[in-house]
């Protein structure tokens, strides 16, 4: 599980370097990457 957030935040922060070609999409991303903090900061608080 860890080793699988650990991947989708690098991929993340690859992916923001890109040009935004479709916001919504963009959008979507940047829900999706707060969701990831929001379980690494839970995780950090045990």
């Amino acid at each position: 599980m860890e080793d699988k957030l650990i991947k989708e935040t690098k991929y993340f922060f690859f992916e923001i370097k890109l040009p935004v070609k479709n916001a919504s999409s963009f959008n979507r991303k940047i829900k999706s990457v707060n969701g990831i903090l929001r379980v690494v900061k839970i995780n950090q608080s045990f």
